[in-house]
């Protein structure tokens, strides 16, 4: 099949940062849900959040792309993923999958982490 080539700087990078976003999101859940019909519910998800930060703070677009693009369901599915950002999007999926294989996932979160609605 060939070999693939992966930056593991750009991984690991990508990887440690890749929720930035996400106190930005738990943040704003109760308010959200108060005021869906002005700000929508979620009015911003971390994603999104997460790039905006990476961009202002002046870092590379690939990690850019990392934080937008994690959620392969969600806003990842929107573009092509860069290698390293698939490896990041699984990962995040499968610990999410195992918390809750493992009864560590709270009633109240859905299998990617978000409370449910």
């Amino acid at each position: 099949m060939g070999s693939i080539e992966i930056d593991y700087d750009l991984l690991i990078a990508a990887a440690l940062v890749h929720d930035v976003g996400k106190a930005y999101e738990f943040a704003g859940w109760e308010r959200w849900k108060q005021e869906r019909s002005r700000t929508g519910f979620p009015a911003l998800r971390h994603p999104v959040y997460g790039a905006h930060l990476a961009l202002e703070l002046g870092m590379p677009e690939s990690i850019v792309h990392c934080i937008a693009a994690h959620p392969y369901m969600g806003e990842g599915q929107f573009v092509k993923a860069s290698v390293e950002t698939t490896i990041v999007q699984y990962a995040d999926v499968a610990f999410w999958k195992i918390l809750d294989a493992g009864g560590l996932l709270e009633a109240e979160m859905d299998i990617t982490g978000v409370p449910r609605r």
